[in-house]
Parts: C-alpha cells; structure tokens; sequence
C-alpha cells in the first residue's frame, strides 16, 4: 500500500523538481558521452583500419622492390656469368686456334725439308726442298716439330 503525503510544501517541490532535473542532465551527460564514445571508437577503428591498409600496402610495396632488386642482381648475376663463360670460351678457342697455327706451321716446316741418306757413307742429311740446298746437320726446327708430334704435310 502506498502512502501520499499531500502535505508537501514548495520548497520540498522545488527540490525534487531540481533532482529530477539533474537526473535527467546526467543521463542526457552519460547519453552524449556514451554517444561520444562510440563515435571515438568507430573513428579509432577506421584509423587502424587505415594503419593497417597503409602497413600492408608498404609491405606489398618493399616485396615488389624486393623483387625487382632480386631480379636485377639475377640479371646481373647471369650477365657476370655469361661474360665469364664468354671470358673462357675465348680462351679455350684462342688456345686451339694457337696450337692448330703451330701445327700447321710446323707442318709447312716439315714439308720444307726432306731427309735423304747419303750412298757411301749411309749418314742422313737434308734438303731444303725450296732452295735445294743440303746440310749435314738437322735444322733445329725440324727437331722441334717431330718433339710436337707433327706429321710432315707436302705443300705446293
């Protein structure tokens, strides 16, 4: 059961009528924070939301020009690589032409001169083919091409 009082005065009006209102501007107050706070923590997640975005864009932007530093130093790399095997095939093929230059020198060397044996005496001299001269002694470079290996080669 309840109980009115009637007997209220106007000050006691007054001062529940104050704390009514103060009720309310405190809810009103609590109400615009709360809203407020919400607002905060939409805009605080957009914000990381973009920090996140900007970081992961970075990210994707440092790999690619990773990739592109990588891809350059593989090209680089095979450039070296290939200048190097060129680097050795020219070698290899400066030695070959050097030896077949040799060869075919000492060839035309050993074509140029003819041993024979001499009838009464059966020692060995030679002739040089060009001049038709003779002489006892072997040339020196006729000794050289048979130390190389070089089978003698007629030319004309």
């Amino acid at each position: 059961m309840v109980t009115l009082d009637f007997h209220l005065t106007w000050p006691m009006y007054k001062e529940i009528a104050h704390d009514n209102y103060i009720a309310f501007k405190v809810q009103e107050t609590l109400t615009e924070i709360h809203e407020a706070r919400k607002a905060d923590m939409e805009s605080w997640a957009q914000d990381y939301a973009a920090r996140v975005l900007q970081k992961m864009y970075r990210e994707c932007k440092a790999h690619r020009e990773l990739g592109k530093l990588l891809w350059k130093a593989k090209l680089s790399w095979l450039h070296q690589d290939r200048e190097r095997c060129e680097m050795v095939a020219r070698g290899v093929q400066s030695l070959w032409r050097a030896k077949q230059a040799r060869r075919t020198f000492l060839g035309q060397i050993a074509a140029c001169f003819d041993e024979r044996q001499d009838p009464s005496t059966g020692q060995p001299y030679w002739v040089d083919v060009r001049t038709g001269e003779s002489m006892w002694d072997k040339p020196p470079l006729l000794s050289f091409t048979e130390n190389w290996g070089v089978k003698r080669k007629f030319y004309s």
